[in-house]
C-alpha cells in the first residue's frame, strides 16, 4: 500500500503564532457576545441572551482545547463558529447589520494555513462565497426576526465593525511579525551558509573555490591593474603527520592560518589551496613587493612556535611567487607559481621563488 504524501503534522508541530491568532480571535469573539449580550439586554431583547450562551461556551473551550487539538480541528471549530454566528446574527437582525463582516478573518486564518493545499483553500473560498450569496438572498426573501431601530441597527454595524477590524488587526500583525521574524532567519541561515560554502572548516580562510571567484572578479573589474600571486607549500609535511599525528598537522595548519592573515592584513587575500598548500592574492603589488612580503612570511613562519600536546613545533615554507601579465588567465598564473614553487622544493626548500 503507498503511503499518502501529503505530511502529517502533529499538534506540537503547529506554529505558535497560528495557535496565538486563532486564541486572539476567541478572545475577540468572547469580548463581543459578553457586550453583544449587554446591549440586547438594554434593547429590549433580553430573552435573546440565551441564545449567546452556546456561542460564548464554544468560544471559551475552543481556547482551553486549543493546545490539545488537532490544528486543523481547532480551525475547523474557528470556521464553524465565524459562520455559524454569522448565520444566526443575519437571521436576526437582517443583512445590514455588520453581520457579514465576521467572514473576513476566517478567510485570512484560512488563507495562512501551512496544512492545507492551495486546492483546499480555494474549495473552501467558493464555499464562504456560496454561504454569503446564500445568506444574503434569504435576507432579502424573508427579511430579519427582530426589526431593530436605526439606533439599534448603527450601534450593532459599529460594534461589529470593531470587533472584525480588531481582529483582522491583530491577525495581520501575528503573521506579518512572523513572516518578518522568519525572513531574517532565512537570511541569516543563507548569510551562514554563504560563509561555510566559501570557508575551509579548519583553517577558517577562505577556499579555493572563493579565492578563484575574488581574483576572477578582481580581474574582470580591474584589467588594468597590477596584481601577484603566490602558492606557498608546508616543507616535508608529510613527516610531520607521519611522525606526530594528523592532529598536530591540523595544529600547524591552523597556526599558519593565524599568521597569514595578520601578515596579509590590508594587503591582501589568503586561502587554504587544499592539503598544505595556501594560496595568496596580493593587489596592486608588482614582482618586487610579493616577493619581499613573501619572504617575511617565510622568515615568520620558520620562527613560529607551534605548540601542541605541551610541546613546540617549528616548520619552514617554500613559495611561488608570480606576477600578472595583463593577460593569461588565473589557471596559468597559478601553474606558473606552482612550478617556480615545487622548483624550489627541489633546491633547498626553505625559500621563495620569483
Amino acid at each position: 500500500m503507498m503511503e499518502n504524501s501529503q505530511p502529517r503534522f502533529s499538534n506540537e508541530a503547529c506554529p505558535k503564532y497560528y495557535k496565538t491568532s486563532l486564541k486572539w480571535s476567541y478572545i475577540i469573539f468572547i469580548a463581543f457576545f459578553i457586550v453583544y449580550s449587554v446591549s440586547i439586554v438594554m434593547f429590549g431583547h433580553g430573552e435573546k441572551f440565551l441564545y449567546v450562551i452556546p456561542w460564548l461556551a464554544a468560544a471559551g473551550l475552543s481556547i482551553f482545547f486549543l493546545d490539545h487539538m488537532h490544528i486543523r480541528w481547532s480551525t475547523l471549530v474557528y470556521a464553524l463558529i465565524s459562520i455559524g454566528w454569522m448565520a444566526y446574527f443575519i437571521y436576526t437582525y437582517g443583512w445590514n447589520c455588520g453581520g457579514v463582516n465576521f467572514m473576513v478573518p476566517l478567510m485570512l486564518i484560512s488563507f495562512f494555513s501551512l496544512y492545507e493545499s492551495i486546492a483546499a483553500k480555494i474549495i473552501f473560498v467558493v464555499v464562504l462565497f456560496l454561504i454569503r450569496i446564500g445568506l444574503f438572498f434569504y435576507s432579502q426573501m424573508y427579511g430579519a426576526v427582530i426589526v431593530l431601530t436605526p439606533e439599534q441597527s448603527m450601534f450593532f454595524q459599529i460594534l461589529n465593525t470593531f470587533a472584525i477590524f480588531l481582529n483582522i488587526a491583530i491577525i495581520c500583525i501575528i503573521f506579518s511579525t512572523n513572516i518578518q521574524q522568519a525572513e531574517k532567519h532565512l537570511m541569516l541561515y543563507n548569510m551562514e551558509l554563504s560563509q561555510q560554502a566559501a570557508t575551509d572548516p579548519l583553517t577558517t580562510l577562505y577556499n579555493r573555490r572563493k579565492m578563484t571567484e575574488i581574483v576572477s572578479n578582481h580581474i574582470a573589474a580591474n584589467p588594468d591593474h597590477a596584481f601577484c600571486i603566490a602558492m606557498g607549500d608546508i616543507d616535508l609535511f608529510k613527516q610531520v603527520n607521519d611522525t606526530y599525528g594528523h592532529n598536530c598537522g591540523d595544529q600547524v595548519l591552523k597556526s599558519l592560518a593565524v599568521l597569514f592573515v595578520e601578515k596579509t592584513l590590508g594587503l591582501g587575500h589568503v586561502c587554504r589551496w587544499g592539503g598544505e598548500e595556501f594560496f595568496f592574492f596580493l593587489p596592486e603589488m608588482n614582482l618586487d613587493e610579493a616577493s619581499e612580503l613573501m619572504n617575511e612570511i617565510k622568515v615568520a613562519v620558520s620562527k613560529l612556535p607551534i605548540v601542541y600536546n605541551d610541546q613546540v613545533y617549528h616548520v619552514t615554507m617554500t613559495f611561488g611567487v608570480e606576477e600578472y601579465d595583463y593577460r593569461s588567465p588565473l589557471d596559468v598564473l597559478v601553474k606558473q607559481a606552482d612550478d617556480k614553487l615545487y622548483y624550489g622544493k627541489k633546491h633547498g626548500r626553505n625559500q621563495v621563488v620569483f
